[in-house]
């Protein structure tokens, strides 16, 4: 496994942006070749975090400088308190699959991530199982990752705040510590995303009058325990500047592909042009959640599991035949459509990819299964 101090991510996050216009190209040329290569770009999309594909320059960046940090706080014996991150991500952007992937590219440090999902706890008692689990990790003299999900949920910080200076949870009588270990803090409120972007740079009575409007007690206080850093997970849903616009698209695309993987083993190494570039112009409700239901509607798994190839005649089972089609099944809750990219627009553009007899290949030869 590579350190990340042997990764250049000055340099990845530079041309990543380069190979993310080039894949967009490619892609998003309604007159494509015969045979589209985009072996290099995929490639390069998985440089920084394994099957966490990206090309998007400034989440790049912020993969060099969490895995700096997790290196740095695991070879440091003297730093026993929690390392403590701040995760901005939409719903649906895969903030479980992030520790995942980390955990997996980190695996020399002995990385491994435990979930909790304040959504849907009483209290803080309801932590025990996540608590008990990364006591258990350690006596396996792994380092644990807690992915604290949707923690701006609480409307108080305060039960948060002995966790994140010390390690310690107040569960009843009971005082557990979990001893060494990283907490990722997930949040998804857009107010709080927008305030937290600000905080470093208030005054304290800027920070006290926008907790109060918040209304979030202990806010600040939790925030001043974020001693790692913060992150943000891109999003597959569109924006308004042109390179992030870009960016997207190519993430999108690699997200796919990483997907279908992912389900059909890595021997597969060709898709239909068609999928690609309708992918490339959807906008996606809960992002990677919504893309891989779409993507769920393939069927023949057989074939594609013997072959490494998806073609359009794989691709019949997707419910883009009718409006009515389309209407009837989940993926009405899971694709954009609004006035200048309506139903029919979509179904219409799928039938005119479809004519065109092009593939994708990303990878140079399959390995073996």
């Amino acid at each position: 496994m590579v350190d990340s101090h042997l990764i250049d991510y000055t340099k990845l996050s530079k041309y990543s942006l380069i190979m993310a216009k080039r894949l967009a190209r490619k892609i998003c040329n309604d007159t494509p070749t015969k045979n589209v290569d985009i072996v290099k770009e995929y490639h390069y999309s998985q440089e920084s975090l394994g099957k966490f594909a990206t090309l998007d320059p400034d989440f790049i960046k912020d993969i060099g400088l969490f895995r700096q940090a997790i290196e740095r706080y695991s070879n440091d014996r003297t730093l026993t308190r929690p390392l403590n991150f701040l995760m901005l991500a939409d719903p649906g952007t895969g903030k479980s699959f992030f520790v995942e992937c980390l955990s997996k590219a980190m695996n020399d440090f002995g990385l491994i991530g435990v979930d909790c999902n304040l959504s849907t706890f009483r209290d803080i008692g309801d932590m025990l199982p996540a608590i008990e689990m990364m006591r258990n990790h350690k006596v396996n003299d792994k380092l644990p990752i807690l992915l604290i999900d949707e923690f701006d949920v609480l409307d108080d910080m305060a039960s948060l705040l002995p966790l994140l200076w010390d390690g310690t949870v107040n569960i009843g009588h009971s005082k557990l510590r979990t001893g060494k270990a990283i907490i990722i803090l997930a949040g998804s409120r857009p107010d709080v995303g927008k305030y937290v972007s600000s905080w470093q740079s208030m005054t304290e009575k800027q920070q006290q009058t926008n907790e109060d409007l918040l209304k979030i007690k202990k806010l600040n206080d939790l925030l001043s325990r974020i001693n790692g850093g913060y992150i943000r997970l891109p999003t597959l849903k569109g924006v308004q500047n042109k390179n992030l616009e870009i960016v997207c698209i190519a993430n999108k695309i690699c997200i796919t592909i990483a997907a279908l993987q992912s389900r059909f083993g890595k021997h597969l190494y060709e898709v239909p042009w068609a999928l690609l570039r309708l992918i490339a112009s959807i906008s996606f409700k809960h992002n990677i959640r919504s893309l891989v239901t779409f993507l769920n509607f393939i069927d023949n798994e057989k074939d594609i599991l013997e072959s490494g190839v998806i073609t359009v005649n794989h691709l019949k089972s997707l419910p883009l035949n009718d409006a009515g089609t389309f209407r009837k099944s989940c993926v009405n809750q899971h694709l954009r459509t609004n006035r200048n990219f309506t139903v029919a627009k979509i179904i219409k553009k799928w039938n005119e990819y479809c004519i065109i007899d092009s593939t994708v290949r990303f990878q140079v030869l399959p390995p073996k299964p």
